[in-house]
């Protein structure tokens, strides 16, 4: 058996810094740990969407993920327009938005983490954690509620996504961690086309993002799926790329991925509607006594309403420096983040939540701290999962050492 998340490196070590000061941090553990534990999941996602505690001396500030179509694959790579803006003016203000956290019913068990959540923050997803193990109960909440628990074949299972009709896809490890991808569609569990490999993203119109790989590989290829039904369809590779990973598909079918070669360096590119591959730009990050350096790489986190969100890497042999970006698909704008140095997820309305020791949501110009859960809260960690279109629903779970996991959400007027 491979992971899970009882070996998550943010549940494993738990925030281990304080708010980070304004600007990017030089070595923050924790963040490295929970960058760790992103990368791992999107991994599996990208068969990848698993979780892999990656031990990495960070000198930048912020989070770095590897990391959910048409047609015409023969189109050309094309570069984008692109520029940079520096960060939006904003300030940290506790209740500029005022949110509320609530704990997510889990039916008696006392662990459970939330995975993913709809466009409309109604459904929710996420997995419990009873006394079997590395067998997993997926739950499934609306409006807050438990409404249902869905038993998946196989061991360390998941669902990560799900669409506003309570459509939800995820995968589960069998024999020889061979990895079955499902989709969970009018209340009924049904395999996925192409043998091994897993399943992360689902649009409202039920296209499905995940990725395909050699049983026991980590290297696999990014595919779509047009329904539950469908064949897979492989995202076409940049030249002299060799695996590559979903991360998002925008509900108007606009493909980021990410791919890479095989010295494990890999970067964000996007499939657009009419067939042509477009790598990400590689805008600037603060690397401290260096200046600062052109990236290079850049980890998409998320795509919605023509942004996406990640981060932009600068790596040489002193470390690793980070900088959180949205951009900006329709003119190629980049935008520096600032504060906001884990872009996790993103609203249609360019909103951003971001988890770590102090979750926040950005709204455009501010940044709110949300609410921390509990007794405990000043000791654990957040992970966010979900957002709504309008940015005012939040979904994740907390954790930390010596903390239970807690799913939460938050909402925001």
């Amino acid at each position: 058996m491979t992971t899970t998340d009882e070996r998550d490196a943010a549940e494993l070590l738990g925030p281990l810094a304080a708010d980070p000061p304004p600007g990017p941090s030089r070595v923050d553990v924790a963040e490295t740990m929970r960058a760790g534990a992103r990368r791992r999941r999107n991994r599996r996602v990208s068969s990848a969407l698993a979780f892999t505690a990656v031990a990495l001396v960070a000198v930048g500030g912020g989070s770095w993920a590897m990391a959910s179509a048409r047609r015409d694959p023969g189109r050309p790579l094309v570069p984008p327009a692109a520029s940079t803006a520096p960060a939006p003016r904003k300030s940290v203000v506790p209740r500029a938005v005022s949110c509320e956290v609530t704990r997510l019913p889990t039916g008696g068990i006392e662990k459970a983490v939330v995975s993913g959540a709809d466009p409309s923050g109604r459904w929710i997803v996420g997995r419990t954690y009873p006394t079997r193990k590395f067998s997993y109960p997926l739950a499934i909440w609306k409006d807050s509620k438990l409404v249902e628990s869905v038993e998946m074949p196989g061991q360390d299972q998941h669902l990560y996504d799900i669409n506003s009709n309570g459509d939800a896809v995820g995968s589960s490890f069998g024999d020889s961690d061979h990895e079955t991808a499902y989709a969970y569609v009018g209340g009924k569990l049904r395999t996925l086309k192409g043998g091994n490999g897993t399943a992360g993203v689902i649009t409202e119109s039920g296209r499905i993002g995940g990725r395909l790989n050699e049983p026991g590989a980590l290297e696999g290829r990014a595919v779509v799926w047009d329904s539950a039904s469908a064949e897979p369809e492989l995202v076409p590779l940049p030249p002299g790329t060799t695996e590559s990973g979903i991360v998002g598909i925008g509900e108007d079918g606009t493909v980021v991925f990410t791919a890479g070669t095989d010295d494990g360096r890999s970067t964000g590119y996007l499939w657009l509607t009419d067939g042509t591959i477009r790598k990400l730009p590689l805008p600037a990050v603060d690397t401290h006594d260096l200046g600062r350096k052109k990236a290079t790489s850049f980890s998409p986190d998320a795509i919605n309403g023509g942004w996406v969100s990640g981060t932009a890497r600068y790596e040489n042999e002193q470390g690793i420096y980070w900088s959180g970006y949205r951009y900006r698909i329709a003119d190629g704008r980049t935008e520096l983040l600032g504060d906001v140095q884990n872009p996790d997820v993103i609203a249609a309305n360019g909103w951003i939540a971001s988890g770590g020791s102090t979750p926040v949501l950005f709204t455009g110009d501010t940044v709110v701290k949300l609410p921390g859960y509990g007794k405990g809260s000043r000791e654990a960690g957040y992970e966010i999962r979900g957002i709504s279109d309008d940015g005012r629903t939040v979904a994740g779970y907390q954790s930390g050492v010596g903390l239970t996991n807690h799913p939460l959400v938050w909402r925001c007027e």
